[in-house]
């Protein structure tokens, strides 16, 4: 399978519904990493040897982010006056909206699976990181849950990233005729709530698997875009309605659809 936003989606379903069909108690946090692409250190050039990329290819990863500066640009178009702010050098962060960045994050977070000592699953896409807790035994599951994500939070300062912990949030994965496992996680003073459902890359995912909050959202932005095709459909020929149907319903409708 590729390396795609509904290949790690599916991973993290599998988990689950592994983990339940075993009889075990699941829950996952669902981390929100503040500003993730403008933390990330430059020291990661030291880690991207460790993949193999040396010589030419290291000198182009360097160049895509050592060296870098900003600036402000106000220009006045009543008065025609234009002014500059002194230009400064970037010194952490990638470039968001280019196809090295998220590869970039990548390897900057990749050694993250280390610090979980296999007491947890990771699953991490870009900047979307989720930490799913398995165990048999209840005392055992917390245990794992509070050591596993205070190492993790550990990591995330060491490494620069900050965890948004009102944006955070944890899910006790259950059947619909069990009962709920909720957690008391709190970060620097800050609680992580306990969550039904959260969003996973454009997912909406619930604590049964049911996506009925899922299919809820689906349909309002399915209502939208048949909105849309009717009010222009007098206006335009068939192809570019067709085009429209394939951007706003198609491609809406069929995204995660095996799951």
């Amino acid at each position: 399978m590729g390396f795609t936003a509904e290949n790690t989606a599916y991973k993290l379903i599998n988990e689950v519904l592994n983990a339940l069909n075993n009889k075990q108690i699941v829950g996952g946090i669902f981390c929100d990493l503040t500003k993730a692409f403008d933390c990330v250190n430059h020291d990661i050039i030291s880690k991207i040897e460790n993949y193999g990329i040396i010589g030419k290819d290291k000198e182009l990863f360097l160049s895509y982010i050592i060296g870098r500066y900003q600036g402000v640009i106000i220009d006045n178009k009543t008065s025609h006056n234009t002014a500059v702010s002194n230009w400064a050098m970037i010194k952490p962060g990638v470039t968001q909206g280019s196809i090295l960045g998220p590869i970039l994050f990548l390897l900057y977070i990749n050694d993250l699976p280390a610090v979980m000592n296999k007491k947890a699953v990771p699953v991490l896409f870009a900047d979307d990181t989720s930490i799913l807790f398995t165990h048999c035994n209840t005392r055992e599951f917390h245990v794992n849950n509070d050591t596993g994500f205070g190492n993790v939070n550990t990591w995330f300062k060491k490494t620069c990233l900050s965890l948004n912990t009102e944006k955070t949030h944890y899910i006790h994965f259950k059947t619909e005729n069990s009962q709920p496992n909720y957690i008391n996680t709190c970060l620097d003073n800050n609680r992580i709530s306990n969550s039904l459902y959260t969003r996973f890359l454009d997912l909406i995912v619930d604590n049964t698997l049911s996506w009925k909050p899922h299919i809820d959202n689906l349909i309002n932005k399915l209502s939208t875009a048949c909105y849309v095709i009717r009010s222009v459909k007098p206006y335009m020929n068939i192809n570019a309605i067709i085009m429209i149907y394939h951007s706003l319903f198609h491609a809406v409708i069929t995204y995660g659809i095996i799951f």
